[in-house]
């Protein structure tokens, strides 16, 4: 593997993680909101 792939590899995966944690924290402050009453997902 190249340097160039090697380097294309781990911003991909470090962006797939990125992605996962913010929606996780999106999901988790959009269902348990702080003092607001977010309507509920349908």
């Amino acid at each position: 593997m190249s340097l160039k792939n090697k380097m294309a590899y781990e911003v991909i995966m470090i962006y797939h993680l990125h992605m996962s944690l913010l929606l996780s924290f999106f999901r988790a402050f959009t269902h348990y909101p702080a003092g607001y009453n977010a309507p509920e997902e349908v």
